[in-house]
Order: C-alpha cells, then structure tokens, then sequence
C-alpha cells in the first residue's frame, strides 16, 4: 500500500475551491492605452460582424501590449474584463453629465458641471455602490465617442431671429402656449433620460454578467487543468482512484469538444459547397440564355 505523503493536493469537485488571487489594479497608463487600443481596433473598416470576438480581442490585447510596452502584465481576459467596467461606468457617468448639461446653473464652467455630474453618480447606489468615479482619464477620450457622448435633448422652442428689426414682446395667450410647450418638451426630455438610464443600467448588468460567466470558465478551466497536473505517485489508493475519474472525465469532456466542433467546421464547410454549386448552375443558365439568345439574333438576321 503506498505511503501517503504529508501534503496531499486539494480535491476539486466541480469547480475550483481554490479562488484565483486578483491581480494587480491597472494604472491610470494602462486604462488609457486599453481605452485608445479598443477604439483603434474596433473602428477599423475592416472590423465587422465576420470576424469573431476572440481575433478582435487579439488584435487589441497586441495593441496594447504596442502601447504599454509590457508583454506579461495583462492577459485578454484581464483585458475584456477591465474595459467591460470602464465602458459601463463611463456610459452612467454620461447620462448623468447630460442631465447636467441640460439643466446649467448660471457662472457654471465646465468643471462645475463635471463635479455635480459627480455628485449624481455616487448618489446611485445600484449601479456604483456609491463610489466616487475615478475614471476621467478615460471618459475624456470616450465622451467624444457616440457610444459613450453625453446626449443632451436639443430644445425646440429655440428662438427664431427677425431679419433687420426688433421682436414684438410676447401676448399672455402667447406667453401661456411656451410655457406650456417648454412643460412638454421638459417631461418629454425627463422621459427620455429615464429611458437611457434604464437602458444604460440595463447595459451594465449585462457587462457584469458577462464578466462573472467569463470568471466562472476562467477558474473552471484552471481548475481542470489543476486536476490533470496531479501526479498520482505517492497517493493514497482512494486518492488515485478519484484523480483518475476526474481526469477521464475532463479527457471525455474535450473530446465531446473537439467532435462537436469538427461537425460545425463540417456543416459550414458543406454550406459554402452548396452556395458554390448554385453559383455555378446559375452561371451555366445565364450562359445557356446569352447563348440561345445569340442564336436566336443568328436566324433574325438570315431572315
């Protein structure tokens, strides 16, 4: 019977109990060079629906690296997990810029309005936690993109200018209709922030439930790999038995994997046979009709 050593690994069932350690807080430097890597990547006419999220995260994480010229500090995960949060922060913080920017208060600048606009984002507990928004350094380069701009209704009762002489003062019945009109268009804009900030918050959960899924898999696959480092030297006989259950199980689950993803290449590849095919029968008519139309033009000239 083989001795059982002092140590023995830690048993994983399922998930991983071992929770993986943070890694370290990226720096004001390293958001900014994600957030210009992203755009510059995502804006390119050659990005599309084609091509899949994996190739584009690929070719942001390269360009990151280009930026902040440290190949080992960030991997992709890390990466899509960091501008997910960036991008639903920045995105509130814009909604709550733009209810500021449609209601100034007078001998305000652009730096009063950015600290009120500050105020109404630590007062929203459910998307923030009530924290302070530390992302500027970010949302100065976001804010110009439409995604992220600060969308400020435009009012429709703007003044409209006499050519060469002096406006009548406004009548009571006059006055009345813009006060009402002003009243609409005022309900009509608060309606339509409500609506974005729905959307937005909506936007956020899922950012957030996206990065938990991809955490999940994240440990889930470590932990596999884990269980299939162990070697079974030393182990006790009920140790190595359960090791070798779980490392049958991930093997079957791979190649489970690797056939089903070898049906889908398969399908597409017969997809794209069959559109070639009918390619080609609809080239063989058209030449078939030129040809008997030819022939036709033939005998109405011998005629």
């Amino acid at each position: 019977m083989p001795t059982t050593p002092t140590t023995t690994p830690t048993i994983v069932s399922g998930t991983n109990t071992q929770r993986k350690k943070k890694g370290k807080d990226f720096t004001k430097a390293e958001d900014i060079g994600l957030v210009e890597a992203y755009l510059g990547v995502t804006t390119r006419p050659e990005v599309g629906d084609d091509m899949s999220d994996e190739t584009m995260w690929s070719l942001i994480k390269s360009t990151f690296i280009t930026k902040t010229g440290d190949p080992q500090s960030r991997d992709t995960t890390s990466l899509k997990s960091r501008f997910n949060s960036i991008s639903s922060k920045c995105q509130y913080f814009s909604a709550n810029y733009a209810k500021v920017m449609a209601q100034p208060h007078s001998g305000e600048n652009d730096n009063d309005m950015y600290e009120r606009a500050c105020e109404k984002y630590v007062d929203f507990r459910p998307a923030n936690s009530g924290k302070n928004f530390g992302l500027k350094h970010v949302w100065d380069i976001l804010k110009e993109e439409p995604k992220w701009k600060p969308q400020v209704p435009k009012p429709n009762n703007e003044a409209e200018a006499v050519d060469g002489t002096t406006k009548r003062p406004t009548g009571k019945h006059k006055a009345k209709e813009n006060k009402e009109k002003r009243q609409a268009n005022d309900k009509e804009s608060a309606e339509a922030q409500a609506l974005e900030t729905v959307r937005i918050q909506q936007e956020i959960d899922r950012d957030r439930a996206k990065a938990v899924l991809m955490s999940a898999q994240s440990e889930m696959l470590m932990a596999k790999h884990e269980i299939m480092k162990v070697n079974l030297h030393g182990l006790s006989d009920q140790q190595q038995e359960y090791y070798r259950i779980m490392q049958k199980r991930i093997l079957d689950e791979l190649k489970e994997e690797m056939e089903s993803l070898k049906k889908k290449q398969k399908e597409t590849v017969n997809v794209e046979d069959e559109d070639e095919e009918e390619e080609g029968d609809r080239e063989e008519e058209e030449e078939e009709e030129e040809e008997e139309e030819e022939e036709e033009e033939e005998e109405e000239e011998k005629q």
